[in-house]
């Protein structure tokens, strides 16, 4: 029984090689967004554009894989790229909001700039009360 090569066969090495890229991609990424949180934890007046920030680079992140996959589309498709990247932010934010607590409450959009009713008590980034100014 003789060995031939397929389009089936696996390469171990590339395999191997794509996972590790992958986590440290991953890794690098999610250190980075978790920064941004926390700067917008930390300086409640940059929450409105760290919030753009970190939309923008799920976009991008969505579109530089697809261009990247478009070979393999056929194996790889949007909606599985689109709903990967869903869940990973899913988790990943479920994981914040339980390890810092009040972060969801803070990072609310109904909590930043014009949503919040002038005079109303809020509470700053290090939990301490403060009230929006009145006109």
């Amino acid at each position: 029984m003789s060995k031939t090569a397929s389009n089936t066969d696996l390469d171990a090495t590339a395999i191997l090689l794509y996972n590790a890229l992958h986590l440290a991609l991953a890794l690098a990424i999610g250190l980075i967004v978790v920064s941004l949180v926390a700067l917008g934890d930390d300086e409640p007046a940059r929450r409105r554009a760290l919030r753009l920030v970190i939309v923008g680079g799920f976009v991008v992140t969505i579109g530089v894989v697809g261009m990247l996959t478009s070979a393999i589309r056929p194996l790889l498709p949007w909606w599985s790229i689109v709903s990967a990247n869903a869940l990973a932010v899913v988790l990943a934010g479920a994981y914040l909001i339980w390890r810092r607590p009040g972060l969801w409450r803070r990072q609310a959009l109904l909590r930043s700039g014009a949503f919040v009713a002038r005079g109303a008590p809020q509470r700053s980034a290090r939990g301490a009360a403060t009230r929006t100014p009145r006109p």
